[in-house]
């Protein structure tokens, strides 16, 4: 049986835990083969402090003023939530990969024309890419634009997972603007890129709550999105039906841009206060959220959620998560019971009469 063939972009060895996974996912399928396509730039530093120079020179002192002082947000914050969550700790690992990992490893030098955008290669290095003939290439260097003749490189194309809901929010940073304004949720695609950084084909689009601040939001988009990115590519090389490119359809196409020197002193003055109100809340006035358990008789789309008959929750516990299932004329509402002063949870079954009394 012929293999697909799946090109791996990474400009480092070391990569994020969320591409090494997405790596891992890919080799564990017998159908698959993993080709590392490693960005070696021997400059990269000083190509970098270039780009900063060009940007200067281009956005003015004012935006890079607002370039600076978000820098210095994400650090501080990075850090405080770093230390203070598990989960985003794990959020910030990196791993290594090994070239031995990979049934083929090549090496290629990309470059930016300058005053361009655009990431190319020379036409050695693209008729490298070409030979491989890989089935697709998937991008594990984050919100890179890439030229025509890369993304042709393989037969369909270059899939990337773009963080955001290209609907309303392109561009930067990512995760943070959703946050500012209160958007119930953070979005993200995952789509065969082109010129256009954020109109390719979308062939998956995803939701999450949107958190609190702004790195809870961005570790736990990056957590929930990436599984995904696997998903699609094994779907598409399988041939799912599922996995399609949605119906074009006109979008806003904002590009955000990184937040301005008073929008990031705004975002630090509502986190203060949002976290001054919630120590305020839970420590001195032990006030916290509880979920609770009700029902209704009635058919779903003729509800009114306030005029469910509530279940209370026993002393010390609190009920959560319902499934419902009907036997013998009864209803079995199976629950969460969590038990707070012990901090573990169970499963309880709450079987409710015609009469609607339950036991």
């Amino acid at each position: 049986m012929k293999k697909h063939r799946v090109g791996i972009l990474l400009k480092d060895l070391v990569c994020s835990k969320y591409i090494h996974n997405t790596i891992q996912a890919l080799k564990s399928e017998n159908n698959i083969e993993i080709i590392l396509i490693l960005d070696e730039i021997a400059d990269r530093k000083s190509r970098r402090l270039s780009k900063i120079f060009h940007e200067m020179r281009m956005n003015g002192a004012s935006n890079s003023m607002g370039s600076l002082t978000f820098s210095l947000l994400q650090t501080v914050e990075g850090r405080l939530i770093y230390y203070l969550s598990n989960s985003a700790r794990k959020h910030f690992e990196k791993k290594r990969v090994e070239p031995d990992e990979f049934i083929k490893c090549i090496k290629v030098s990309s470059f930016v024309p300058e005053y361009g955008k655009e990431t190319c290669c020379n036409d050695e290095d693209l008729k490298s890419l070409e030979l491989l003939n890989l089935d697709i290439i998937v991008s594990g260097k984050g919100n890179t634009v890439y030229c025509d003749k890369i993304l042709s490189a393989a037969r369909l194309g270059v899939i990337s997972l773009q963080l955001g809901d290209n609907r309303w929010n392109c561009g930067l940073p990512p995760a943070f603007w959703e946050v500012y304004k209160r958007s119930a949720s953070t979005g993200f695609t995952i789509q065969i890129l082109n010129e256009d950084q954020h109109e390719g084909a979308v062939l998956y689009r995803g939701e999450v709550m949107t958190k609190r601040t702004y790195t809870e939001n961005l570790v736990h988009l990056c957590r929930e999105s990436y599984p995904f990115l696997a998903f699609v590519v094994k779907g598409l090389l399988n041939h799912d039906k599922s996995i399609k490119a949605e119906e074009k359809r006109p979008v806003a196409g904002i590009i955000c841009k990184l937040p301005n020197v008073w929008q990031t002193v705004n975002y630090i003055l509502k986190s203060f206060m949002l976290h001054a109100n919630l120590f305020i809340e839970r420590k001195l006035l032990r006030k916290n959220d509880r979920w609770g358990v009700a029902y209704s008789r009635k058919f779903w789309t003729d509800i009114k959620l306030s005029e469910g008959k509530r279940i209370p929750n026993p002393k010390y516990r609190f009920l959560a998560d319902p499934f419902v299932i009907k036997k013998d004329g009864r209803y079995h509402i199976f629950v969460e019971d969590y038990d707070c002063r012990r901090g573990l949870g169970a499963i309880s079954c709450i079987v409710v009469n015609p009469d609607d009394s339950y036991e």
